[in-house]
Protein backbone atom coordinates (compact mmCIF):
# COMPACT_ATOMS: atom_id res chain seq x y z
CA UNK A 1 0.00 0.00 0.00
CA UNK A 2 1.51 3.40 -0.92
CA UNK A 3 0.97 6.97 0.38
CA UNK A 4 -1.81 7.78 -2.50
CA UNK A 5 -3.77 4.53 -1.35
CA UNK A 6 -3.53 5.29 2.46
CA UNK A 7 -3.62 9.19 1.86
CA UNK A 8 -7.60 8.09 0.53
CA UNK A 9 -8.24 5.67 3.21
CA UNK A 10 -7.54 8.32 5.51
CA UNK A 11 -9.58 11.00 3.49
CA UNK A 12 -12.60 8.57 3.58
CA UNK A 13 -12.51 8.16 7.04
CA UNK A 14 -12.84 11.93 8.06
CA UNK A 15 -15.60 12.33 5.77
CA UNK A 16 -17.36 9.33 6.98
CA UNK A 17 -16.37 10.70 10.67
CA UNK A 18 -17.45 14.12 9.86
CA UNK A 19 -20.66 12.61 8.60
CA UNK A 20 -21.48 10.84 11.78
CA UNK A 21 -20.27 14.03 14.00
CA UNK A 22 -23.06 15.37 12.19
CA UNK A 23 -25.82 13.10 12.20
CA UNK A 24 -25.26 13.11 16.08
CA UNK A 25 -25.27 16.91 16.27
CA UNK A 26 -28.43 16.76 14.83
CA UNK A 27 -30.18 14.09 16.97
CA UNK A 28 -28.80 16.07 19.90
CA UNK A 29 -29.87 18.71 18.14
CA UNK A 30 -33.76 18.10 16.98
CA UNK A 31 -34.46 15.26 18.77
CA UNK A 32 -32.80 15.87 22.42
CA UNK A 33 -36.63 14.77 24.07
CA UNK A 34 -36.49 11.58 22.70
CA UNK A 35 -32.99 10.67 23.03
CA UNK A 36 -33.47 11.55 27.00
CA UNK A 37 -36.57 8.92 27.21
CA UNK A 38 -34.65 6.57 25.19
CA UNK A 39 -31.87 6.25 27.53
CA UNK A 40 -33.63 7.03 30.68
CA UNK A 41 -35.33 3.47 30.46
CA UNK A 42 -32.14 2.10 30.80
CA UNK A 43 -30.48 3.96 33.11
CA UNK A 44 -31.36 6.40 35.98
CA UNK A 45 -30.84 9.66 35.51
CA UNK A 46 -31.79 13.00 35.91
CA UNK A 47 -33.06 15.46 33.18
CA UNK A 48 -30.16 17.86 34.26
CA UNK A 49 -27.39 15.10 33.46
Amino acid sequence: MGIREIRDVLMWCTIINFGVLLFWFAMFALAGNWIYRYHSRWFPMSRDA
